[in-house]
């Protein structure tokens, strides 16, 4: 999922990267939709309407910029660059900017027209509506929408990476793709307790993350949580049907007893009450 980017910019030029997202100290008018897939034949065109939402107070000029999006290892949030040259002949945008005014939406378009000897592969892209405020310094700032293209016959190959747990608690999850088809993880994390006992379960990419070919992306999940009532041994095991190759290896979650002494104490509590009983 894509949200805000911005950056300390006095003018667009080649090779800059817009990679800091998510800036929760400042407030983006623009809106778009986090991602996007397309399908395309060489030779086919397909067009992609991506709307625009302003949600600030006043009407905006937005720049619109088409950028190509990575993935580091180890990093959620992409690296955006510029577009290879390779790829602008067939992948463009319908405008350079767009006048969207407070609280409206207004789409843009993106045109996908591969050429019939296009090799089998995918793209990654970045559509960007960006504002900029003046000052001391000319900042950049806006939202970002990820397009990915999967042009011909392509196939993803996943592996697992690692799966850890974190010290909030919370599970991390980071898968590769020595494919050339974008991998689409919908697995889930199942929390298992003594004997093999199914406890719970979540999802193992509940924001839908996809890893393009050649990439490894990580993200945090949520772990199914132990019930009070459980006792023994405990783990946590991601299971996705396209990882059965390279699949990740289980959590151990710990153990508990505490239960099954309560279990005891009243068990103990129960069996003295019927004997003083039977006795008076």
């Amino acid at each position: 999922m894509v949200g805000n980017i911005h950056g300390s910019i006095v003018r667009y030029a080649a090779g800059i990267a817009l990679a800091l997202f998510g800036i929760p100290s400042l407030s983006f008018a623009a809106s778009l939709p986090a991602t996007r897939d397309v399908v395309v034949a060489p030779g086919s065109t397909v067009d992609v309407e991506i709307p625009i939402t302003n949600s600030g107070p006043a009407d905006i000029d937005f720049s619109l910029l088409l950028l190509s999006a990575s993935f580091q290892p180890g990093v959620e949030q992409p690296q955006l660059e510029q577009l290879s040259p390779a790829f602008t002949s067939w992948i463009t945008l319908s405008s350079s900017s767009i006048f969207v005014p407070s609280g409206a939406s207004l789409p843009v378009m993106l045109a996908v027209h591969p050429p019939e000897n296009a090799l089998s592969q995918t793209v990654t892209l970045a559509v960007v509506a960006a504002e900029k405020l003046d000052g001391d310094i000319s900042l950049i700032h806006g939202s970002a929408a990820l397009v990915f293209v999967s042009v011909g016959d392509v196939s993803p190959q996943g592996s697992c990476e690692s799966f850890v747990q974190s010290p909030s608690g919370e599970g991390r999850v980071s898968l590769s793709n020595s494919g050339r088809g974008i991998l689409y993880d919908n697995g889930e994390i199942i929390l298992r307790g003594m004997f093999g006992i199914r406890l719970g379960s979540t999802s193992s990419n509940p924001l839908f993350h996809r890893v393009p070919p050649g990439q490894t992306r990580t993200w945090q999940v949520s772990l199914p949580t132990i019930p009070w009532w459980a006792m023994g041994s405990f783990s946590y095991s991601l299971r996705d049907a396209q990882l059965s190759e390279h699949p990740c290896a289980d959590i151990d979650a710990g153990t508990r007893w505490l239960p099954l002494f309560g279990i005891g104490i009243a068990a103990f509590g129960v069996v003295t009450l019927c004997i003083r009983r039977r006795i008076s």
